[in-house]
């Protein structure tokens, strides 16, 4: 499963986190964190658990001020 030096560092019981919690993955210039995403939805899906995949390409604000136009 994942990457197996992550999953030892992360310590969760059979490598996914518990029930009800939630995972943000963030990345920069200087590292990516599409590796992350890789390792937690591969995880999850053999261990059955469900998978909630959220991208935004624009800021938070962007979307905010377009739901306002539409208002």
């Amino acid at each position: 499963m994942g990457y197996p030096t992550l999953d030892s560092v992360l310590a969760f019981k059979d490598n996914v986190p518990p029930m009800n919690s939630h995972i943000a993955v963030t990345d920069c210039l200087k590292s990516e964190g599409n590796f992350l995403l890789h390792h937690f939805i591969i995880n999850h899906l053999k261990a059955n658990r469900p998978v909630i995949l959220v991208g935004l390409a624009q800021i938070f604000n962007h979307y905010f001020l377009i739901s306002r136009k539409l208002v």
